[in-house]
């Protein structure tokens, strides 16, 4: 993608490929509602074999976003999603109909970030005092700035907050009428490649809560249901097995995801769709780390408070 690309060209892009609605893969009599992002989790299923003689089908939905994802599963339009640290809160502190039954750690702990035009004078989070500042409220990216903004000195009253879709904040981000963008992949990436005179991420700590981490989460419904959580226990030692094949097949899962998303590859590979992430029960320590983000967010007015333990029903062994 140039650097001349049109955001509204891009846009009508993504939306066509969020509306292209479910798409099947897999037979049998019991079948996963499983909500996606632009993750490439869907390409690497396919691309891995590893749904080869599953004795389920799965109905894939595309989300621009986790929120999205969890409103669709606190609704019953899905059965199982793959989202971030923080919707996981705030779909908990609305309406906690749902379990966390895996997660997702990267290698690399690092998932959001600040973005701002690389010829901006902003040079360190503090300097976001004053500014505007884009992101999607309940989004990993959310937590995130919550975070980094009260390591750095900062109260969110003193930044000028502006929550958007993340097709929203990037046609925003792009045209300048943000200063920064508190973001994720492969938004990250598609703003830099968008944006006119290039980008900078703002230097950001790694160490803050449930930082990297993602969850799988299943409904209470489909838990419920004996021959569907089979079925989902079933679907994430295939999923594990899956992105271990894709840390050692980094080019076929990307053009795999190249070929669903219709994203160029080039995107792709610098957005690491292919990044080394590790799908592991939700453990004790997983558990503290997101009761702490959830102590945060609560302790900002933004939730009310969850205890996070209740929440967890491992189905990875």
């Amino acid at each position: 993608m140039s650097r001349t690309s049109s955001p509204a060209a891009f846009l009508c892009a993504l939306v066509i490929v969020l509306l292209a609605g479910a798409t099947a893969s897999g037979a049998g009599a019991t079948t996963i509602r499983l909500g996606a992002q632009l993750d490439g989790m869907h390409a690497l299923m396919s691309v891995s074999g590893a749904l080869r003689g599953a004795r389920f089908s799965i109905d894939w939905s595309t989300f621009p976003s986790g929120p999205t994802q969890v409103q669709a599963l606190q609704a019953d339009k899905i059965d199982l999603a793959g989202v971030g640290n923080t919707p996981v809160l705030f779909g908990a502190a609305t309406r906690p109909n749902f379990k966390m039954v895996a997660a997702l750690r990267g290698a690399n702990h690092r998932g959001d970030f600040f973005l701002v035009p690389q010829r901006s004078s902003i040079a360190h989070i503090e300097d976001l005092r004053g500014r505007k500042v884009a992101y999607t409220r309940g989004s990993s990216a959310h937590g995130f700035l919550i975070q980094a903004l009260g390591r750095a000195g900062l109260k969110t009253s003193q930044v000028k907050l502006v929550d958007l879709s993340p097709g929203d904040a990037l046609a925003a981000f792009s045209s300048g009428r943000v200063d920064a963008w508190a973001t994720f992949e492969p938004f990250r990436t598609i703003g830099a490649a968008l944006t006119k005179g290039g980008t900078r991420v703002l230097p950001s700590k790694s160490d803050y809560a449930a930082s990297g981490i993602s969850f799988m989460i299943a409904s209470d419904r489909a838990l419920a249901d004996r021959a569907k959580r089979a079925a989902i226990a079933d679907y994430l030692v295939r999923q594990r097995r899956a992105l271990v094949w894709g840390i050692a097949h980094p080019d076929a899962w990307l053009a795999a995801a190249h070929r669903e998303s219709h994203l160029p590859a080039a995107v792709l590979r610098e957005a690491k769709i292919y990044a080394r992430i590790e799908l592991v029960a939700v453990s004790a320590s997983i558990i503290a780390q997101e009761q702490t983000l959830a102590n945060v967010l609560s302790g900002e007015g933004l939730i009310k408070p969850v205890r996070v333990a209740p929440l967890v029903s491992n189905l990875l062994r």
